[in-house]
């Protein structure tokens, strides 16, 4: 996802999404393991989104202090 996107996006919305994010994450880490997914690249993609929404929830917070 693009980061204008999810600016886009309330901060409910983005915390849903930060949970489902991590829920694949932790999905697609067992399926590697067991070789069941050969996409390596989708893992790395949702850990990026991750990291993109912690850094807008952080900023976020910043601007109410």
């Amino acid at each position: 996802m693009k980061t204008k996107e999810l600016r886009e996006k309330t901060e409910g919305e983005q915390k849903k999404l930060l949970h489902e994010l991590a829920q694949q994450t932790r999905e697609l880490r067992f399926k590697i393991a067991a070789r069941e997914e050969t996409k390596h690249h989708t893992l790395r993609l949702a850990k990026k989104d991750i990291a993109r929404l912690k850094t807008l929830l952080g900023e976020s917070e910043q601007k109410l202090d």
